[in-house]
Formats: C-alpha cells, structure tokens, sequence
C-alpha cells in the first residue's frame, strides 16, 4: 500500500511559525492496541507482538535528520528508521501485558513545536494485515508543544487519529547563566526541597564540555532532559517546575567530561 503526505509551510496574514523548542525534550508515546483494527483489511490484527512509532525528522524516522517517514510503501526494512514501544513493564509500561504500548523518546533537537507520528503493527511480520503502513492510510497523530518544554506525555488509541493534547508537561526556565571561571565541578541540592512546584537547580563546571542534566523517577526512567548540550565554564541556574508531575520522590544527575553526581528532591502536594 502506497501512502504519502505533504506538509507546506506558508504564511497568511504575516502569520509565522512560533519558534522550536529551546531545549531537548522528552515525551513518553503511549498507545491502547486493544481492539486495534488494520487500515488495510479493516479486520482486527490476530496478535500483535511488536508496535512500533515513526513520523517526521529524527528520532522518530532513523538517523538522519531532515527526512520524513519511512520511504514509499514502509518497506519491511526501514524497521531500523522506527521506534520500538513495549508491554512488558519497562520504558515507561505501567502495566506488563495490557496491550498498552509505551516508549519514552529523546529528541535532541527539533524543527517546530509540532510532532507529527503513526503508529504501526507487527513490522515485517505475516501478522501485519499486509503492509506495516496499517494505521491509517489518510490521516497521521499530532501534538503540540511549547517552546520551553522539556517532557510531556500523550496518550493514544490506535486508528484514532488527529490532533491531542499532552499531559504531564514539564516546563524549564534557565536563569542567570554565567561564563565566570570555577575552580571544581558541582551539582548542589535544589532549592527548596521539598518544593511545590517549582525549585532551583545550580550547578557548576570548571572546564567547557558537553553536559547533561536529567530527571529519573524511583524506577530510575528518564523523565526530562533539563540539559543536552556544550556549555562553557561557569556556574548555571535552572528553574525546574514540576507543575504536572505526581508528588513524590525524585533524582536529577549531572554528567560532564567524566564527572557524574547525582541528588535527591521531594515534591509535595
């Protein structure tokens, strides 16, 4: 089954794209595969064992970056231009063998504040209907998120397509960045802690590298990217709100050239 999209960019009005986001984020892709039909046969898979997402410009379509959706047809071998979802309690599964497929996926950079993405079942397999492009053969899932985002969650049902909205979204404000030389590298506690909902985060590096500060939950998931990128010696101050995060205990962990350090914080409610 041959299937394309085109998206245009235009202006009207001398309307203009918002700007992409600033940081890279996170959001987690949650899909419910019960009673999931295919597009191709209009019949309900048999079994599904493997459930994948794809979409516009990495990570979401392989390695490169402008690129968009698997080629022509979804050919059984762009499996490797996809991203796996499970259903066996991990990356994000709340529940092992519910046919409900989650996936937590990073995106280091991104071109717009729109996310365009489809599902697919049982890539390559005989059990995929006929095509791996089974969804939907005229309509694709999109959302939205803000400039400042740094996680978010979305849930979905297959074949329901569409613009939806996220949950869980996690917002960053980075304040106060300076370029004034330090002696040692640090991650202090944030401030306050416990905090409801937002708290600060400082932290310092004594020689420009490539840094990455993220947030886990207790499962030790990745839950925000608050920092992925080269910064140069100083001490930096992050403003994390946890606005849509559920109350309870926390870890953030910084890694630059070598060093890693890693603390605690507690949200109340």
């Amino acid at each position: 089954m041959i299937t394309g999209f085109a998206y245009v960019l235009r202006t009207f009005n001398n309307w203009h794209d918002p700007p992409p986001p600033l940081y890279p984020f996170t959001i987690k892709f949650s899909v419910d595969m019960n009673g999931a039909v295919s597009s191709i046969d209009q019949q309900p898979f048999t079994s599904i064992s493997d459930v994948r997402i794809c979409g516009v410009y990495n990570p979401l379509c392989g390695t490169c970056f402008y690129c968009c959706w698997p080629r022509i047809g979804w050919p059984d071998e762009d499996s490797t231009n996809t991203v796996r979802l499970y259903d066996d309690g991990s990356n994000g599964d709340l529940i092992a063998g519910d046919n409900i497929w989650t996936v937590y996926v990073h995106f280091p950079g991104w071109p717009y504040i729109i996310i365009r993405y489809k599902y697919a079942v049982n890539w390559g397999l005989p059990t995929n209907s006929g095509g791996n492009d089974n969804e939907s053969l005229n309509d694709e899932h999109r959302i939205w998120i803000t400039q400042n985002t740094i996680s978010a969650s979305v849930s979905n049902i297959f074949g329901v397509m569409g613009q939806h909205q996220i949950t869980d979204l996690v917002v960053v404000d980075v304040e106060d960045e300076t370029s004034t030389l330090v002696s040692s590298y640090n991650l202090k506690q944030n401030y306050p802690n416990p905090f409801n909902p937002s708290t600060t985060i400082r932290y310092s590096i004594s020689e420009a590298g490539y840094v990455n500060l993220n947030m886990y939950n207790v499962l030790g998931e990745k839950i925000a990217v608050l920092v992925d990128e080269f910064k140069s010696t100083g001490d930096y101050v992050i403003k994390f709100n946890a606005s849509n995060l559920s109350a309870g205990i926390y870890f953030y962990s910084l890694s630059v050239n070598g060093f890693t350090k890693t603390k605690k914080m507690v949200l109340t409610r």
